[in-house]
């Protein structure tokens, strides 16, 4: 795919059912598909593009941010119950993490990064995963993996809960999207409430 942009419009490979998208200041941008785990990268600019991780085999691709100082893209796995690192460079797998093991009654739908750790929501799950980020740049592991119950004021109604989620500017608080409640929440990234 790819091409220059004609109308406004990037192509993208047929089927591909984008999801999420992030975006560099020098206009790269990462899109994932929902059915295959595929991730997309191309240049808003000149409209050029090609598939940077090809499909993977039992994994979707929701939502999409990245890890700029490592050069690396994180991904949540909506059904699968899980949560993907690739290299934004080469497209290889670094990590995955099973957070919800069988991954029944689960959609880890978007994720944002605050004081040094990714925060993904699960839209069937009062819950946030937080994955601590390691400050040397390594890896993170599975003992990495900590879940944060969202409690105060956040309400699991039938249907999709925890969705969108963005970090204010100094990570001191993690704004989450409650779509089946019509509803915004400041959520405090340590406690969950």
């Amino acid at each position: 795919g790819g091409g220059t942009i004609n109308s406004g419009t990037i192509p993208l490979p047929n089927g591909f059912r984008p999801e999420g998208i992030a975006v560099r200041n020098n206009g790269d941008f990462f899109v994932g598909s929902i059915p295959t785990g595929a991730i997309y990268k191309g240049n808003v600019q000149t409209g050029q593009g090609a598939l940077l991780v090809q499909p993977q085999q039992g994994r979707a691709a929701i939502g999409v941010h990245i890890d700029e100082a490592n050069n690396r893209i994180f991904v949540a796995g909506g059904p699968t119950g899980s949560g993907y690192i690739y290299d934004a460079a080469s497209g290889a797998s670094l990590a995955a993490f099973e957070f919800v093991t069988p991954a029944t009654n689960t959609f880890v739908n978007d994720l944002a990064f605050a004081k040094g750790a990714a925060f993904f929501t699960d839209s069937r799950r009062p819950v946030l995963y937080r994955v601590a980020l390691p400050t040397s740049g390594g890896l993170p592991a599975a003992t990495d993996v900590q879940n944060i119950p969202l409690s105060g004021e956040f309400t699991m109604v039938p249907g999709f809960n925890a969705n969108g989620i963005a970090a204010t500017a100094d990570g001191s608080w993690l704004i989450v999207v409650n779509s089946a409640a019509g509803a915004l929440y400041r959520v405090n990234p340590q406690t969950g409430d």
